[in-house]
């Protein structure tokens, strides 16, 4: 991975990294306050560039699922961080 670049204000703190490891270039997000990684591939980037500020508003509710799983431990229960059913929620482990 090449440099990172770190973003913060009063609600965040992730850091930003170029990932060649996969099939294809990626952005990694790591949230700095959990440790939580996610990646975004050019067309999940390209979709984020044409959402509108109401299609973005659920994602930025941290009470929907960010607080209650981290305070929760249910972190360590996502069997896999990217997948999700079709209303964003994760996927845990049986």
């Amino acid at each position: 991975m090449g440099a990172s670049l770190l973003l913060a204000n009063e609600f965040a703190q992730v850091k930003i990294e170029l990932d060649t490891s996969g099939n294809g270039p990626r952005l990694r997000i790591e949230d700095l306050k959990t440790g939580h990684i996610g990646y975004l591939d050019a067309l999940e980037l390209e979709s984020l560039a044409w959402a509108t500020k109401g299609e973005l508003a659920p994602l930025l509710d941290p009470a929907a699922s960010r607080w209650r799983a981290v305070s929760a431990g249910a972190m360590d229960e996502i069997a896999d961080p990217e997948s999700a059913d079709a209303s964003g929620k994760p996927v845990r482990n049986a």
